[in-house]
């Protein structure tokens, strides 16, 4: 934990950073939609204090404030089976599929990953002893004897190394619950197992309670055993669907949570045998995670967010104060301008004011989870669900009916409007049109594949893409009675959106780059060069021209000059909506990660060339490292520095594009001593790449621009790095004025710590330390380093 003068350093550094050097650190602002969202894991720690878990976050609650905060954010997002276990010497695991295993020892306040054979844990035994269990989504049983620094596996038995659940009984017999095969058991500590014949399959959860029975929940029913697993009863009455969860009470009541097949959290009678279906419980009971605290408060993990009862589920209460969790799939303005998002859990929400308020759009509504929505010039807006539902509003969501009653669009994925008034939607059988509104729907089969389609899009010219996966993408002139494949070097690629601007076309080939022409199709070249993944799920070009992309950890914009992509917000997870509104101002939508806007409206206006600062024209003796630095321009989102040998820029041997700031340091190797070399700069934003900036000269001399003295005077303490921005990894150099303990570490923008470089006693004079972030998403990071009473802290850019 940081001392509380360091923290208040820290954060003054930050806040103090991001008021002076641009805005690409806070160019998107969360907008006001609900708090709340699909929470998967819910956990309660020996201090009594609730944690939560969702796709890309844990999150601790604060009693002081009742409301959540955000402790700890995933790299990339984890799917599906997570758990938040408390061990008995109140350490406390955090369980993902995808980002392996995590501990906290100070009641959730801060994470750290351990090293385990495999990221996809599915759950964790902890023991008294310091040993622990854990079970993988592959590698079998893994066990550690030093709380989880090193593993071993123990699958001597398994016959199916898939497993979900592990428990331990009072006799120390272990049970493994398996994805799709039987219960295993060991009685030597994992060393061994057998399969338990006869015992239930396709396992979610297993409970060891505390009278010596065993419970299995998993798909369709709850199981009991009483006999240490050599028999197995179904229980009566119980909960169907999906079971995902158990957990018992100090009076030994066992509750079952349901995630499929409907609501519902259930309590167990084991003297009737009967399961007893809690009321009201419709919002919290439905998702993955239930926990019980010592005081006998329940807590439920839904795809709503977190709710709690204190009498034992007869009322229940919502606590999501603080968890932005939404998935945003999409948004559109309705024809009065009211807008309307659609989001994957929290049905849909509908604005009057621009944003500034939300509220649900429910009335008529048979789902929660919908995909896509889209709104025609005369008024009526229509949402997608995800099993396939259509619903139309003539009101601007105020009212909704369900269209296509008996004809669902099997896994819809996209609905689009077109100019002709047909109705395109993309499903499991390929691109669906209707021209009734949405009341019947027929599949388009004339030269364009019947298999899964992503994306439907018309363009201004009113010509149709389609967005295909697996088999490419398409183009249709007459309203989608033919077809013609696009781009046939792409006829197996997984095509998630189209984006059309004049004679450019833009796809983005999920898992590959985005592809681009410049000439209505005729010639190809891939985008795929600076801040962007290869995961592009979302292009958007603005009436400007401007592209944007949104794929797995950002929002990008891409350069026109350089042709390379500027990452303007790194951090989201799995950004599945880009658009922008008549307010002027772009909204993204992600995953896991709720609703942002820009926080400015998009210029329409060119930035005006930057002033350059240093080096000075015609400086002498600058290093082959110098700093550039400039007088920034308040509409520019990015800049494009060129660093050449000759003024006309002919032979460029360093040029980079980057998010908004006043300076940058060239990266190291690219200049040669005694030599002259000319600069100049330009910034860019949704309107385009601005004009060039002077170009300055400058003489590099013999030195090298690091200062090598191992003797500063007592002043010197200094902290500096190179290159910055960086790809990958950069070099660190902190100056001492004199032998003492050392501390340099790097924390994030939330204040944690993600790299330790030193923790002990230097020497005087300059130190060079290497920070490696290629595991780390892209971003902001600050160096704090503190010796003999001193602090000092250098901000960092990733880019990738």
């Amino acid at each position: 934990m940081f001392r509380p003068y360091l923290l208040t350093f820290i954060l003054t550094f930050i806040l103090s950073f991001a008021c002076s050097t641009g805005r690409a650190q806070d160019f998107f602002e969360r907008v006001s939609v609900p708090p709340g969202g699909r929470i998967d894991a819910i956990g309660v720690t020996a201090a009594q204090t609730p944690l939560a878990m969702s796709t890309s976050n844990i999150w601790r609650y604060d009693r002081a404030s009742g409301s959540w905060m955000l402790v700890q954010r995933f790299t990339s997002m984890s799917v599906n089976t997570k758990r938040i276990v408390t061990g008995p010497g109140g350490e406390v695991y955090a369980v993902t599929m995808g980002q392996g295993l995590w501990r906290s020892t100070d009641d959730g306040r801060t994470w750290e990953q351990l090293v385990t054979a495999d990221p996809y844990t599915t759950d964790v035994l902890p023991l008294a002893s310091g040993e622990l269990y854990a079970t993988t989504h592959g590698r079998g049983v893994l066990f550690s004897t030093d709380n989880g620094t090193s593993w071993e596996q123990r699958n001597e038995g398994l016959t199916d190394k898939f497993l979900r659940a592990i428990v331990r009984d009072a006799s120390g017999n272990l049970y493994g619950g398996h994805n799709s095969l039987a219960i295993s058991k060991s009685t030597d500590d994992g060393m061994t197992w057998n399969e338990l014949a006869g015992s239930p399959t396709r396992i979610e959860d297993l409970l060891s309670s505390s009278d010596g029975s065993l419970y299995s929940a998993g798909q369709g029913a709850v199981y009991r055993s009483t006999d240490n697993g050599v028999n197995w009863q179904e229980t009566s009455g119980g909960p169907g669907g999906t079971i995902a969860r158990l957990v018992e009470t100090a009076d030994g009541g066992v509750f079952a949570m349901r995630y499929s097949g409907g609501n519902g959290i259930y309590r167990y009678d084991t003297g009737t045998d009967t399961w007893a279906e809690l009321p009201d419980a419709a919002d919290a009971g439905y998702g993955r995670g239930l926990a019980i605290a010592d005081d006998g408060t329940l807590y439920s993990a839904t795809v709503k967010g977190v709710w709690y009862t204190g009498d034992l589920g007869q009322s229940w209460t919502e606590m999501n104060s603080g968890i932005y969790a939404m998935g945003v799939m999409g948004m559109v303005e309705a024809a009065d301008g009211t807008y309307l998002i659609a989001t994957n859990y929290q049905g849909l929400l509908r604005s009057t004011d621009k944003g500034a308020t939300w509220n649900s759009s429910s009335t008529g509504l048979t789902t929660i989870e919908f995909y896509s929505i889209t709104a025609d010039p005369a008024g009526d807006v229509y949402a997608g669900g995800r099993y396939g539902e259509v619903f139309r509003s003539t009101d601007s969501g105020l009212s909704w009916t369900r269209q296509n009653e008996g004809h669902n669009v099997l896994s819809l994925r996209a609905l689009t409007y077109a100019s002709t008034g047909t109705l395109f939607a993309a499903g499991r059988d390929g691109v669906l049109s209707s021209t009734d509104k949405g009341v019947s729907w027929s599949v388009l089969d004339n030269g364009i594949a019947e298999v899964q389609a992503n994306i439907v899009r018309e363009s201004p010219a009113g010509i149709v893409y389609a967005g295909m996966e697996g088999s490419g993408a398409y183009l249709s002139t007459d309203d989608g009675a033919s077809w013609q494949a696009l781009h046939q070097d792409l006829a197996t690629a997984r095509v998630k959106d189209v984006a059309v601007h004049g004679n450019k076309l833009y796809l983005a080939a999920s898992g590959e780059a985005v592809f681009g022409s410049h000439d209505n199709g005729a010639t190809w070249q891939s985008y795929s060069r600076g801040g962007v993944s290869s995961w592009v799920d979302i292009l958007e070009f603005t009436e400007d021209g401007a592209l944007f992309a949104g794929h797995a950890y950002a929002v990008s914009l891409l350069n026109p000059m350089s042709e390379e992509w500027i990452a303007l917000a790194p951090g989201f997870h799995y950004v599945k909506t880009l658009t922008v509104l008549d307010d002027g101002h772009l909204y993204v939508g992600s995953l896991a990660d709720g609703l942002y806007r820009t926080t400015e409206m998009l210029s329409t206006q060119l930035p005006a060339a930057p002033i350059l600062i240093s080096p000075v024209n015609n400086a002498e003796n600058t290093g082959t490292e110098p700093t550039f630095t400039w007088t920034e321009q308040s509409d520019a989102i990015y800049y494009h520095i060129q660093i050449s040998r000759d003024a006309m820029h002919q032979d460029v041997v360093w040029e980079v594009s980057f998010p908004a700031a006043a300076s940058i340091t060239i990266d190291p190797n690219q200049l040669e001593t005694n030599a002259e070399y000319h600069w100049r700069l330009a910034a860019g934003n949704g309107a385009g790449h601005g004009p060039w900036s002077e170009t300055w000269s400058f003489q590099t001399g013999m030195s090298t621009g690091v200062n090598s003295s191992s003797s500063p005077d007592e002043n010197t303490f200094t902290l500096t790095s190179s290159p910055n921005p960086f790809t990958s990894s950069t070099q660190l150099l902190a100056t001492l004025p004199q032998r003492g303990h050392v501390r340099l570490h790097i924390i994030d923008m939330l204040g944690r710590t993600v790299a330790q470089l030193t923790d002990g006693t230097l020497e005087s004079g300059a130190h060079q330390f290497t920070f490696s972030a290629v595991s780390l998403p892209a971003g902001y990071y600050t160096a704090v380093l503190e010796s003999g009473g001193r602090i000092t802290a250098h901000r960092m850019l990733l880019v990738r």
